[in-house]
């Protein structure tokens, strides 16, 4: 098995259990990202909303001794809704990675510092409750909350052909206020566990990735306030190298426990106790050593919730580009186009994203 795919499947499954980015497994670099999203929500042809969100998440990874990596990132936003305005910085997420050198072991130790905005007023609450609906995939959809530890063990082995990866994730929460002066909020901990396979037969590879997560009791002043429970999510994906050209299929489906929906101070919490699907293709080429373009389409899908309330769905096409300009520098360009509709059939969805990411290796 060729040690970049131990790589690559590595990053896959840290991927799904810490929503962060990577440059890469054991490259020192960094990435910034510049991203511009925009959405308009309509009924009967007439525009009843609309937001917008300019966010610029930053990325830094080097090495600090031999297979030991420190990672810090942190994001600025700022999002405007009618005349609702918020704009603020994230907290800072620092994380010490250490691999094996044969890259079948990792562990990795992180913390979320409570640097970012966290105390909102109510316009503001009122803005964060859209950003936060899962249908958008905002690219920062919360900036400030409470002090969180977490760590994760990540291991491989190969057969043949085939890698099989397995791992566990335990994440502790803390508290912190949404309004000021009044309760708490402490969103609950959470454990997850992973497995793994990847199938490398050089024109063709195919990966499976199936995540179990619990998620404890949400409390609001020392108080129990609403428990969402576990859920199981399964990411499938096939891609097949054809002449230059690069084909792929994936499929990431959750089923969650059904849960009545919470929300205190008007403020919108997890609402991840809905079944949804994503389905996806895309074509890579490459126009020169240097230049690959791309083009997508997904198709992605929220159930309703237990009340019959939500179903939401999406149909997205992307194109895309991505330039070496050196041996360390790359740049990524992206734009997003979507539409469809939410609340049973009721609304109507538009919108588009613009994407622009530059990385650079050390």
């Amino acid at each position: 098995m060729n040690k970049r795919w131990i790589i690559c499947i590595s990053a896959l499954t840290i991927g799904f259990i810490f929503p962060v980015v990577s440059i890469s497994s054991n490259l020192d670099g960094f990435e910034q990202k510049v991203v511009f999203q925009y959405w308009r929500i309509d009924r009967k042809q007439e525009t009843i909303s609309w937001f917008r969100q300019n966010s610029f998440p930053i990325f830094v990874q080097c090495a600090v001794v031999d297979n030991v990596m420190i990672s810090a990132s942190r994001s600025m936003a700022a999002m405007k809704s009618n005349d609702q305005t918020l704009r603020g910085l994230g907290d800072t997420k620092i994380r010490f990675n250490y691999q094996l050198p044969t890259g079948y072991f990792r562990t990795s130790i992180g913390v979320s510092l409570p640097l970012g905005k966290n105390i909102l007023k109510a316009g503001e609450i009122n803005l964060a409750n859209k950003l936060y609906h899962e249908i958008f995939e905002i690219d920062v959809a919360r900036l400030g909350r409470g002090l969180d530890l977490d760590a994760s063990l990540i291991g491989a082995i190969t057969l043949k052909s085939i890698l099989l990866s397995a791992g566990m994730n335990y994440l502790r929460t803390g508290s912190y206020n949404i309004i000021k002066n009044t309760f708490s909020y402490d969103p609950g901990d959470q454990i997850q566990f992973l497995l793994g396979s990847q199938i490398d037969r050089h024109w063709i590879v195919y990966q499976n990735t199936l995540v179990y997560r619990n998620y404890s009791v949400d409390r609001i002043g020392g108080t129990k306030s609403f428990e969402q429970g576990s859920e199981l999510e399964w990411y499938s994906s096939l891609m097949i190298s054809v002449l230059k050209a690069q084909i792929d299929f994936s499929l990431d489906h959750k089923w969650s426990e059904p849960n009545p929906s919470v929300t205190e101070f008007g403020f919108q919490r997890g609402n991840t106790n809905r079944n949804a699907r994503k389905l996806g293709f895309g074509l890579r080429y490459p126009m020169t050593p240097t230049l690959d373009i791309s083009a997508r389409f997904s198709n992605y899908y929220i159930a309703s919730d237990e009340s019959g309330r939500g179903r939401s769905s999406v149909k997205q096409i992307s194109m895309g580009s991505y330039l070496q300009i050196t041996d360390y520098i790359r740049l990524q360009l992206e734009g997003r186009f979507s539409g469809g509709q939410m609340e049973n059939g009721t609304l109507k969805l538009t919108g588009r994203t613009y994407l622009a990411v530059l990385q650079a290796s050390i």
